[in-house]
């Protein structure tokens, strides 16, 4: 009987496993994929979605079409629960496993704060952002700013492809402003990067309310920890990556955060047959990025490969840095690496560059 080789998601990672499989099928392996989205999202060129540089169909892989493509089975399904060998949909089906990986990425942090499920748009699922993000900017009439809550790279970039595309289409009439908890944007970042994000800021006049934490979302307004009421037009949620519910209903090892524990071997802790990548998935090094979940498919491919195969598999070893590239939504980007920052349109050129040449391996 053939093996059976199940990759749970379509993230970043398992797509290249996938066409990988397409150029060389391993032997006497079926593979399957079970995704809830035959139209996973690729991250990256969201904003610029959101700014009005891409359609739709530009950032959506067509995940029916590339397993037919590399003669790989594809199950639409929700995956609830895993066990060492198998795995339940929220269907009630059971697919059974000799190896299986998961690539689910991560939601959104803090949606239990009173009102964000009910009145604010949130950053994941991307596919939820994507489909609901124009109707939401039909809606707003300029009377009240729109607010972006996170000050991390999400929340930045979001507030200036939001404010780029108001500007075409209403003049700037909106308001965009970005809402942290801390007393600056992007407070991760080396100083030459936090620099040149608070002068377009400035420069873009798009307002940062710092140093509060939102205590509750209404559908006209929002409310800060100090007791500050805020009047919104609309509520984006961008507060950084949360632990999706998978890894503790399966009991799987995860950290305090809930992501699942894995090594460098992408192995998921006492498992010899699981694997998970991406941002589902915590190890020392390997931040929430798409460029690491992007790196890891190779190393990934090979490892089920090698194990499958009885061969020895491979470390993966988390880059200490990487060009970073921050989409401004007006043609321009920030592009940083080794604490270095450079501005302007050569940058987005490089990013446009990138995220394009990604999308075409799985066209």
């Amino acid at each position: 009987m053939p093996r059976k080789l199940v990759l749970v998601g379509g993230g970043h990672a398992h797509v290249e496993v996938i066409r990988r499989y397409g150029e060389a099928p391993i032997s006497e392996t079926e593979l399957t994929v079970v995704d809830r989205n035959p139209f996973p999202v690729y991250s990256g060129m969201v904003p610029g979605f959101v700014a009005g540089q891409y359609k739709q169909a530009e950032l959506e892989i067509d995940l029916r079409a590339l397993c037919e493509k590399s003669g790989v089975d594809f199950e639409e399904g929700n995956v609830t629960h895993i066990e060492r060998d198998s795995l339940t949909l929220d269907s009630g089906q059971s697919i059974p496993f000799d190896v299986a990986s998961i690539d689910i990425g991560s939601t959104v942090s803090g949606t239990d704060c009173p009102g964000v499920l009910e009145f604010a748009l949130a950053s994941r699922p991307i596919a939820t952002l994507v489909a609901e993000v124009d109707k939401l900017l039909e809606s707003i009439d300029g009377t009240a700013p729109i607010h972006v809550v996170g000050g991390g790279a999400g929340g930045v970039e979001l507030a200036f492809c939001l404010e780029a595309r108001l500007r075409k289409v209403q003049a700037g009439q909106t308001q965009v402003t970005l809402v942290t908890s801390d007393s600056g944007v992007l407070s991760s970042n080396p100083p030459a990067v936090r620099s040149r994000v608070e002068k377009a800021l400035e420069r873009r006049g798009i307002a940062v309310l710092r140093d509060a934490q939102v205590s509750a979302v209404a559908r006209d307004s929002l409310t800060t920890s100090n007791g500050q009421n805020h009047r919104t037009g609309a509520t984006l949620w961008v507060t950084g990556p949360a632990s999706h519910d998978l890894g503790r209903t399966s009991a799987l090892p995860t950290d305090k955060r809930g992501f699942i524990r894995i090594e460098r071997t992408f192995q998921v802790t006492g498992y010899g047959n699981l694997f998970a990548v991406g941002d589902c998935a915590s190890l020392a090094g390997m931040k929430k990025a798409g460029v690491f979940a992007v790196r890891a498919g190779p190393i990934l491919d090979g490892n089920l490969r090698a194990l499958l195969q009885g061969m020895p598999l491979r470390e993966y070893r988390p880059q200490d840095d990487f060009l970073s590239l921050l989409n401004l939504g007006d043609g321009t980007a920030i592009g940083s690496k080794w604490g270095v920052a450079l501005e302007g349109r050569a940058m987005m050129w490089l990013k446009n560059r990138i995220d394009r040449s990604f999308m075409e391996n799985y066209r």
